[in-house]
């Protein structure tokens, strides 16, 4: 009889803890949570390796493409009618690591993220209402990035009373490296195959110019004509010369 109380304590405590550490929080109604197999099937998740998830609210959509690779995220979505999409991550290297995404203080925003996101850890926030955030393939974030579609706080015009900072889009091209401490403000446009370096604060649209590094508060252009890649200074020489 000991024993038999003694399991039922264990079951009850194990029956506990998964449910204090359930990783997809859905209070709302008509939120989907799907996986995209890499055979294009669609399965209906109730967990995210790596990813805990928080929604309040209805009709959000969470779409994850196989494979992924969360290491120690959050996903937080208050509203209705907000996307999360992730495309998959096939380069055994890379991985999404201590990351909140956060979509909050209105409705209808949408974070997308392209293939190979290799990201080390920050905050990419869409919010206010009908914003979003574009992400390209093959970007390399480094830690405590900031993406933010709004100020948070209202600010007026003395006279009307108008709210004079409403959120605005954000859009960062393929390939795209965001250095350490890097900070991409609302209406910011980064093009392809650029750099932002440490501690820069984008504030414009920069998408026509491909090929530049982006530098200083603001950040402006202050070389052009350049690539990068994710290896290292040594590995990609070894490589080049063909003795990797």
């Amino acid at each position: 009889m000991k024993q038999f109380f003694k399991n039922s304590i264990s079951i009850r405590k194990i029956k506990l803890y998964f449910k204090k550490n359930k990783r997809i929080k859905n209070n709302g109604l008509n939120n989907k949570i799907i996986l995209i197999k890499e055979n294009n099937q669609i399965q209906e998740l109730k967990r995210i390796t790596g990813l805990k998830v928080n929604i309040n609210g209805n009709n959000n959509v969470i779409k994850i493409h196989e494979p992924y690779a969360f290491e120690n995220c959050h996903l937080t979505i208050n509203g209705d009618n907000h996307l999360f999409e992730v495309q998959k991550i096939t380069n055994p290297v890379f991985s999404i690591r201590n990351t909140s995404f956060i979509m909050r203080l209105g409705n209808n925003n949408s974070i997308k993220i392209g293939k190979n996101l290799s990201m080390v850890g920050g905050y990419i926030q869409a919010e206010d209402n009908n914003t979003f955030i574009t992400i390209g393939d093959e970007c390399m974030f480094s830690a405590e990035i900031l993406v933010r579609t709004s100020d948070g706080h209202a600010i007026l015009d003395n006279q009307t009373h108008e709210v004079i900072n409403s959120g605005k889009n954000i859009t960062i091209g393929n390939h795209v490296w965001l250095s350490f401490k890097t900070t991409v403000l609302k209406g910011s446009k980064i093009g392809d195959d650029s750099i932002v370096a440490t501690g820069a604060i984008v504030t414009k649209d920069y998408f026509n110019q491909k090929n530049v590094i982006l530098a200083g508060i603001p950040a402006k252009v202050v070389k052009e004509n350049i690539n990068w890649n994710w290896q290292s200074i040594q590995d990609y020489e070894r490589y080049k010369n063909g003795t990797a």
